[in-house]
């Protein structure tokens, strides 16, 4: 009776723990990765103004950050169902794969910003798994409502790039 409680209890805690989706992210990261999970900011925002980013990552190493680069791009709603988005217009380069622009060739380049790029001095690691970065948002484009970012880090030696993530924002006006 004992030894069947203990199995039961065993195979709940196995199921709980693998279904988490902490432990799914966990099991496709590779050692030396950084994953960026959230990005945060207020949610109106003006050209020439001081914004401090909040972003989420999860790393099994504690990252030195060598750069945040981020565009505003312009978000439309799609025509058959309003609550998808896609990017309006596609881009095609001759970019070499790796290089800042070709970073960006899922996005509407016609109706974006320029790229933004940062260096250390600007990204803070006040907490564990959350980075704190300073920007000051120019040349924005009309319609520009998202901002997606990206981190370039370095690990033995060698620069890596994390995924992008995104978060919807508002223009304010001038």
């Amino acid at each position: 009776m004992k030894l069947a409680r203990t199995v039961v209890l065993c195979v709940a805690a196995v199921v709980l723990v693998s279904s988490c989706q902490y432990m799914t992210l966990r099991k496709y990261m590779t050692t030396g990765d950084v994953r960026l999970t959230r990005m945060q900011m207020p949610d109106v925002v003006r050209e020439g103004l001081p914004y401090d980013v909040r972003v989420s990552f999860d790393a099994e190493f504690t990252p030195q950050f060598k750069k945040a680069c981020f565009r505003w791009v312009a978000e439309t709603m799609s025509g058959v169902s309003p609550a998808l988005y896609y990017h309006a217009a596609p881009v095609s380069s001759n970019q070499p794969i790796g290089s800042p622009g070709s970073q960006w060739q899922n996005e509407a380049a016609e109706q974006s910003s320029p790229e933004l790029c940062v260096g250390p001095e600007n990204i803070r690691t006040n907490v564990p798994g959350e980075l704190y970065v300073r920007i000051y948002p120019k040349d924005l484009q009309p319609g520009t409502n998202k901002l997606v970012g990206y981190f370039e880090y370095v690990q033995d030696g060698e620069v890596f790039t994390t995924n992008k993530v995104s978060t919807r924002v508002l223009m304010g006006d001038e």
